[in-house]
């Protein structure tokens, strides 16, 4: 059998003790914040415009909490920031992430030509019924008593419970308390100003020690229904892009930082719940902040923009972590544990793992000697993430095991990982199940054991084909292998 196998690309060299400092995300605007007893005192969330901003900015109500001197603010490609970054001492900063409540509200500073510059954070006015919940039904046609009707400013009066519950409940010095909230800290009258700021907005949320969502009591009460305490679930906010991308970037900072995610709903009744937020996210794609709902369908490059910087930054400060921490390994891979002990066993399943991260992956698993390597369901068959898993193979002297089941890998990806597997005498055991390899791709691994004699253990359940296809095509392979399909007994070519 003779397969043509692709060239593989060389690894790029990685710097950890680099990648171990924060890294920099763009604050082209300065980031603006108002101290919890003046926004308690106003009454309202109040809109950014020109007259209102200089004299809150004057007057103290508006005050700055992060800016950069002496350069743009904005990130080059090797990371650095241009200027000098300052955060003010003193303030515990919380971001409300929320849906904008009323949708049809303009005022005079709204452009009349632009259709999608409109709508307002909270209610501008006393309503008959509630708009978000007029049948007393939640998504899914359930009956819910009917929502009282909102009341003007309502979500203001929302905000201010939520925040004197967490000021006690957190035992935080109230002075020292400072909000950001989108419609009074972005600039709404200069679409310059605002598109720096939402560029800026990474910043914003990672500079954040607490985020609070108020939401409609229906919307949790559809939560409880579910036994679900994330955000991902509340019925609403969950289907909106920018919604998802606040709490997307504020999740993943918090565990880049290794410390628990402080975010928090807000009731109409004043309580304050906690949401169990893990970062957890398959390769389908479909609860990121990009496969979110837009009102303006312009935003989605920028949305997008936004999520793959953060997801690009979150990757390579967790894989360091992980690969340097004691791991405690519980249930599945549990015997392997007791047989390898301390900072031996990775896992990084469902954590978004791309190709940009598998270079600073090679090289922390080999300086750290991990032996067992988990990725299940993370995005490591798009773009070059198989080249680059194929690098890693060939040079790597560590790992005896590596699953990367369900990562998109289709058949040009399985031939790329066939060439790094022919030259690898370390690895015994490999899954490549629940990828799309195809016929193709099982030729590639079949021409690739005939040279590595290492492997004792294959695992391509679910690529496609039925076993009874694939399975003639390493009758001939030298390899002591075991071919095991899920359900089906496992094949060893020598026993056949």
């Amino acid at each position: 059998m003779h397969v043509e196998l692709p060239p593989s690309e060389d690894m790029p060299a990685v710097d950890l003790a680099l990648l171990e400092r924060p890294p920099n995300f763009e604050l082209s605007t300065p980031m603006l914040v108002m101290p919890f007893h003046v926004f308690k005192s106003n009454g309202r969330i109040v809109k950014s415009v020109k007259a209102w901003r200089e004299e809150a900015i004057m007057n103290g109500s508006l005050v700055r909490f992060a800016w950069v001197d002496g350069g743009t603010g904005k990130v080059d490609e090797n990371g650095e920031l241009s200027g000098t970054l300052h955060v003010a001492d003193g303030m515990t900063a919380i971001f409300v992430s929320h849906v904008w409540w009323d949708r049809e509200f303009v005022d005079e500073s709204n452009d009349p030509n632009d259709p999608y510059d409109r709508g307002a954070p909270d209610w501008q006015r006393d309503l008959d019924v509630n708009p978000l919940n007029p049948r007393g039904e939640d998504d899914w046609g359930n009956d819910w008593p009917d929502a009282d009707p909102p009341t003007k400013n309502l979500k203001h009066r929302v905000i201010c419970w939520g925040v004197e519950r967490l000021i006690k409940q957190k035992q935080l010095d109230p002075t020292s308390v400072v909000l950001w909230v989108d419609w009074q800290s972005i600039y709404q009258d200069d679409a310059q100003e605002k598109t720096r700021g939402v560029l800026s907005l990474i910043k914003y949320a990672t500079l954040c020690h607490y985020m609070i969502v108020p939401i409609e009591d229906h919307e949790l009460k559809a939560m409880q229904l579910l036994g679900m305490r994330t955000p991902e679930w509340i019925p609403i906010y969950s289907t909106r892009a920018w919604c998802r991308l606040e709490n997307f970037m504020f999740s993943l900072w918090a565990e880049m930082q290794g410390r628990e995610v402080q975010l928090f709903a807000i009731l109409r009744d004043c309580s304050l719940v906690e949401f169990q937020k893990d970062v957890e996210y398959d390769n389908s794609g479909r609860h990121l902040p990009s496969h979110g709902v837009l009102t303006n369908p312009n935003d989605a490059p920028l949305v997008k923009a936004l999520e793959d910087t953060m997801i690009e930054a979150y990757g390579k400060p967790l894989v360091i972590r992980k690969c340097q921490e004691e791991t405690v390994v519980g249930g599945e891979g549990g015997d392997v544990k007791e047989r390898m002990g301390r900072n031996e066993f990775v896992n990084l399943s469902w954590k978004l793992m791309r190709a940009a991260h598998v270079p600073v992956l090679a090289k922390a698993v080999e300086e750290n000697n991990i032996r067992v390597l988990k990725l299940l369901n993370n995005q490591l068959g798009a773009g070059n993430g198989p080249k680059l898993i194929a690098a890693m193979l060939r040079s790597n002297t560590t790992l005896i095991s590596l699953v990367i089941d369900n990562n998109g890998i289709d058949k040009d990806g399985a031939a790329h990982i066939a060439e790094g597997l022919k030259s690898n005498v370390t690895l015994t055991r490999l899954s490549l199940s629940n990828n799309k390899i195809g016929f193709e791709g099982a030729k590639h691994l079949a021409k690739a054991l005939e040279q590595n004699t290492a492997l004792t253990t294959l695992e391509i359940a679910n690529i496609g084909p039925t076993p009874s296809i694939t399975r003639p095509l390493f009758f001939s392979t030298k390899a002591h292998v075991a071919f095991e399909y899920g359900g089906v007994d496992g094949f060893n070519p020598l026993r056949a």
